[in-house]
């Protein structure tokens, strides 16, 4: 699996540690569109569970709940004083 980080992201990922998670998000809903997962630098309280990925001078954890995918592109959305990294075009990816 191949990880995409934006320019910013990765920046901002090293400046933090190095380290990212992702995680699912587990909701239950009748209808909507499934949420993407959750970015979170650090590692997982528990790692058990995750795939650890070395890429590019990070370690990223991969929760195993989550269909794993040919590439996960991330971004850093910048809100002034809060940042966010965020998967971009997770629900887009087509079933069949």
């Amino acid at each position: 699996m191949l990880f995409r980080l934006t320019p910013a992201a990765a920046d901002y990922v090293r400046g933090q540690g190095s380290v990212l998670t992702i995680t699912s998000l587990m909701m239950s809903s009748c209808c909507g569109t499934p949420m993407p997962p959750e970015v979170t630098l650090g590692a997982p309280r528990d790692p058990e569970g995750f795939y650890c990925f070395s890429q590019d001078d990070l370690t990223i954890w991969f929760d195993s709940l989550l269909e794993p995918r040919p590439a996960v592109e991330i971004d850093l959305k910048d809100y002034g004083r809060r940042r966010e990294l965020l998967i971009q075009q997770w629900e887009s990816r087509p079933r069949g």
